[in-house]
């Protein structure tokens, strides 16, 4: 299992005066997944990352959204049907490197219920979706797409 620091954000939380480090894990083996529809395969990765000092606010998160941003948009080329999914666990005393090194599992049996606090999904380098979530419950969601559909109605009595 391979564990490495991927990105460092130097801004800081104003409330601990600590900045934020995310580091990227490997709980499982097989990280990829393929999905055969008609004539096309779609890729399906998984990228599982843990953050150190996590406060829950705004300027957390404007620090996660760019990170996670760079993080999908740092590979040369994109593959056509590719789809990123970006787990984010806050670093508890249950939920660090060491515990899951030790059992990976954890993240199935613990962590997913207290710990996840955010899943980001792009599709082919395109942002989708943003989920809080806290104790395994999703809180709310962002999509930057449009809830609605304009239709235009042409009328000669203006």
């Amino acid at each position: 299992m391979k564990y490495c620091i991927v990105f460092l954000i130097f801004f800081q939380n104003c409330s601990n005066n600590r900045p934020i480090v995310v580091q990227q894990f490997s709980p499982y083996n097989k990280m990829e997944d393929t999905v055969k529809f008609k004539d096309s395969t779609m890729i399906y990765s998984s990228h599982f990352f843990l953050v150190s000092n996590f406060k829950d606010g705004k300027n957390t998160l404007l620090q996660l959204d760019s990170f996670v941003n760079t993080f999908v948009h740092s590979r040369k080329e994109i593959p056509p049907y590719h789809e990123d999914r970006i787990y984010l666990y806050k670093e508890t005393n249950n939920t660090n490197l060491e515990s899951i090194k030790a059992n990976p599992r954890e993240i199935d049996r613990y962590s997913n219920q207290h710990d996840l606090v955010y899943k980001y999904i792009y599709t082919n380098g395109i942002f989708l979706e943003r989920v809080k979530i806290r104790n395994g419950e999703e809180l709310s969601k962002y999509n930057p797409t449009p809830k609605f559909k304009v239709k235009m109605i042409l009328s000669d009595s203006l």
